[in-house]
């Protein structure tokens, strides 16, 4: 098995290492299984999540939202906040990732009886939360 911390140095950007980092653990033993398995450790995601993959596919759109507008010509680029409905740890991957880039902060929708800790924490980190009733 490879070493998971030596194998994420290789790599520089966030997408690289969610697509890179699979690890095959069975595959092709006849007495075993005829399937492969593979594991893909998540925790070496920026926020220990998967929900970081998601987050990255949001900044996706944002970059290629921003690329359209800029080859619009006589617009001016006009980005709009993303809302999402959440109970936080997706909330937290997307909006860290989004404040990181500098992209419009993340609007929250969650269940009005959510911990106040958790409402503060996510706060914090520049999320604006809207409370569903």
């Amino acid at each position: 098995m490879m070493d998971l911390k030596e194998n994420l140095s290789k790599y520089s950007n966030f997408s690289e290492r969610t697509t890179n980092l699979l690890i095959k653990i069975f595959g092709n033993f006849k007495n075993i299984t005829d399937a492969t398995i593979w594991y893909k450790d998540e925790s070496i995601n920026p926020n220990g999540t998967h929900k970081d993959r998601m987050a990255w596919e949001i900044y996706l759109w944002y970059d290629n939202e921003i690329k359209k507008q800029i080859n619009t010509p006589g617009e001016k680029i006009s980005l709009k906040s993303l809302s999402l409905i959440s109970s936080g740890s997706a909330a937290y991957s997307v909006q860290k990732l989004l404040k990181n880039k500098g992209l419009p902060n993340l609007r929250v929708l969650m269940d009005k009886n959510t911990n106040p800790k958790l409402i503060q924490f996510l706060e914090q980190e520049e999320c604006k939360i809207f409370y569903l009733s």
